[in-house]
């Protein structure tokens, strides 16, 4: 796209002005204070729209217009009075009217002239449009300024920008791994704590079971020896309902007497049985002096349930252990993909590079030892 023409109405010095223009080199020569600069002002209040105020009405009148009229044929009025600040463009079918224009153009006019407008530092620059009075290609501008206009022209901004977020992403990762870390060693010495302390518990309930099995083994003797006792003295009463007869009889024949026999040597049998009786009775005494010494453990079921919930932290926590594991994993590897990357842009930077041969900020000569010291 080039401009055809322009032409001012009332704009500063000029109360009418025209100018056609080639598709190659022009030059606007004159006397020094005709208003050669207003020209220039003129295409950049039209093309740009960053001049603002009154500064470009003539003294004395009311309204002021600049026309431009591109090589497509469309032409576009921008048009300032006091009730007035609008675009007009005529496509040469019918006019469009864009009113009521502040400090940016609007998108279409913007999409039409097609003029980037670099913003730095807060400050719009715009290459396509050179004042008087400015240094050739910001050389009036600091090297930094000059840097971050060239980067922004080659896009080198998009690396310093991806970069600068892939440092604080990773200065993040790493310090949510320490965190995590942190968390993973508290939680290990818990485990360790629980562990250590259900071994404890698991031994004393061993030796409460163990205890509670030997005071049923002493039950068991202790109602066996009960139950012998009741036969001994079931056999001592026959002994005694034996001996009351037998006193009963003066004389006795034959068959009485070995009747007799019998009975006796049946009296010897419970005789030697209450020996035996006597031996269980020394033992079962024994045995009573045995249990009384023997506590029945106390179960508390408040205790148990303590240790049920503790046993349960415990499995949760081991899974835990596992979800956290497996967040360091994925960290791990999400650090990997960022460095990947930034390797992959700083790859694409060396092509950059080796391709215009000079650092843009020093320009210092690029070759291989100088590409091989730009790394990570």
């Amino acid at each position: 796209m080039y401009i055809k023409s322009i032409e001012l109405q009332n704009f500063q010095k000029h109360s009418h002005f025209k100018a056609e223009f080639a598709d190659t080199v022009n030059v606007l020569y004159g006397e020094s204070d005709i208003g050669k600069s207003c020209i220039i002002r003129a295409l950049r209040w039209v093309l740009v729209g960053d001049i603002h105020g009154d500064v470009i009405r003539k003294e004395g009148t009311k309204k002021t217009s600049v026309t431009v009229v591109l090589d497509n044929g469309i032409k576009v009025t921008r048009i300032k009075s006091d009730s007035v600040n609008r675009y007009e463009v005529n496509n040469g079918k019918e006019v469009i009217k864009y009113d009521s224009v502040g400090r940016k153009l609007p998108e279409p006019i913007a999409n039409l002239f097609n003029i980037p407008i670099l913003e730095i530092d807060k400050e719009k620059v715009v290459l396509n449009i050179h004042s008087q009075l400015d240094a050739p290609f910001l050389l009036s501008q600091s090297g930094g300024f000059r840097v971050k206009v060239l980067n922004k022209l080659t896009g080198n901004h998009i690396l310093d920008k991806v970069s600068q977020s892939l440092n604080k992403d990773i200065l993040s990762l790493n310090k949510q791994n320490k965190l995590l870390k942190e968390e993973l060693k508290e939680k290990y010495v818990q485990v360790e704590c629980l562990k250590k302390e259900k071994k404890e518990k698991d031994g004393l309930y061993l030796e409460l079971s163990k205890r509670q099995k030997d005071l049923e083994t002493l039950q068991r003797r202790l109602d066996k020896g009960r139950e012998i006792l009741e036969k001994i003295k079931n056999n001592q009463k026959e002994q005694e309902i034996f001996n009351g007869k037998l006193k009963d009889y003066s004389s006795v024949d034959l068959v009485k007497l070995e009747g007799l026999q019998l009975k006796i040597n049946k009296l010897e049998k419970i005789s030697e049985m209450n020996k035996q009786i006597n031996l269980l009775e020394s033992e079962l005494d024994t045995l009573e002096i045995e249990s009384t010494d023997i506590e029945a453990p106390e179960i508390d079921i408040k205790t148990l349930l303590k240790r049920a919930e503790r046993l349960e932290i415990v499995a949760r926590l081991a899974q835990e252990l596992q979800s956290i594991e497996k967040r360091a994993k994925t960290l791990g590897s999400q650090k990997e993909s960022n460095i990947a990357l930034i390797n992959e842009k700083i790859q694409a930077y060396k092509v950059i590079l080796q391709k215009y041969g000079k650092c843009p900020t020093c320009h210092t000569k690029i070759d291989e030892n100088v590409l091989k010291g730009i790394d990570l």
